[in-house]
């Protein structure tokens, strides 16, 4: 990989809701919605999805860690049925 801290960011918003930081053999997913608790919805869906996709040709990555950015009691609380 020719950048091996390289973030990728993915929102509809001022602020990222997905980021993806790379690193050696590591792609780590940050989850970046705090006032739902990291209820993931369908544009954080759509990112990691389409992020998965292009992991898949590259036989490096290894690992896969997923976080969240900010210290929340709950990591990811569900799903959100309608777009925020």
């Amino acid at each position: 990989m020719l950048f091996p801290y390289l973030v990728r960011a993915f929102c509809t918003t001022t602020q990222p809701k997905v980021l993806f930081q790379y690193h050696n053999h590591v792609v780590k997913t940050i989850l970046n919605k705090p006032e739902s608790l990291n209820s993931t919805d369908i544009d954080m869906i759509k990112a990691i999805h389409n992020e998965v996709l292009k992991w898949r040709q590259d036989p490096n990555l290894k690992v896969l860690f997923i976080s969240s950015k900010h210290n929340l009691n709950a990591f990811r609380t569900g799903c959100a049925l309608q777009r925020s």
